[in-house]
C-alpha cells in the first residue's frame, strides 16, 4: 500500500521521489494494479510521472527483461547501482 506514503508529505519534497513497483502483475486484468490503486496518492503528493516506474504489461518473463533494463539504465543516483 502506497497511503502511509501521505504521512511523509510535509517532510519529504516527492517530486524528487522515484517509485518502482516490485509486485506487479503484468497481464490481464490485475496487470497494473499496484500503480492504478496509489494513483490518487501519487497525484496528491506531485511526484511526477516520469518517476513513478511501472512494470512493463508483457508477458512476464518480457516484462522482467524490460524493467530490469529500465532500471540498470537509470542515473545511478537515482537507483544506487551501476
Amino acid at each position: 500500500t502506497v497511503k502511509p506514503l501521505s504521512a511523509l508529505a510535509e517532510r519529504v519534497d516527492f517530486s524528487k521521489v522515484h517509485i518502482f513497483f516490485g509486485n506487479e502483475r503484468t497481464e490481464g486484468d490485475a496487470a497494473g494494479k499496484c500503480y492504478n490503486s496509489g494513483k490518487e496518492v501519487f497525484e496528491s503528493l506531485h511526484i511526477p510521472e516520469g518517476n513513478l516506474h511501472r512494470v512493463p504489461e508483457l508477458p512476464a518473463e518480457e516484462a522482467a527483461e524490460a524493467y530490469e533494463e529500465e532500471i540498470r539504465n537509470m542515473p545511478t543516483g537515482v537507483v544506487g547501482m551501476k
